[in-house]
């Protein structure tokens, strides 16, 4: 004779819910205060501190000071469009004192030495390179339409 399924599915039934007793209940702070009465409101809102009484947010980090050497982290030449780079993990357009060569190529040079070479990686101190303290500080690119 075969063993009917229901008794088989019943009995899996009564095992899920005993084994769901075992499990420890469901932590009520999940859902905030939405399922407490007025009263445990208040009692919450009296225990919790005050947000002027809570430790104020950390400063922004300073900006790289002008006279610390400037890293380029990358460049990028769109077909269309201008040239955008990121010098010490900022964004910003090509800054003054720095041009990109002709071409393809993806070197700075800088326009007091133009026989120097600034690629990806490469390091220089601002102040012996003649840019101005304004490339250690982000700018945005340039917005303009092209031709």
């Amino acid at each position: 004779m075969k063993p009917r399924p229901i008794a088989v599915s019943a009995f899996a039934a009564a095992a899920c819910a005993a084994v769901s007793l075992l499990a420890p209940p469901a932590q009520a702070e999940a859902f905030g205060r939405l399922f407490h009465t007025p009263a445990q409101r208040e009692a919450l809102e009296r225990e919790l501190p005050s947000e002027a009484h809570a430790a104020p947010a950390p400063p922004p980090p300073a900006p790289p000071a002008p006279s610390a050497p400037l890293r380029i982290d990358g460049i990028l030449r769109p077909g269309a469009g201008h040239d955008t780079v990121w010098i010490n993990g900022e964004m910003m357009a090509v800054p003054p004192g720095l041009h990109l060569p002709r071409g393809d190529q993806r070197a700075l040079i800088p326009e007091t030495d133009p026989r120097q070479r600034l690629r990806v990686g490469d390091t220089w101190p601002a102040a012996a390179a003649g840019i101005p303290a304004a490339a250690s500080h982000p700018q945005p690119p340039a917005a303009t339409k092209a031709p």
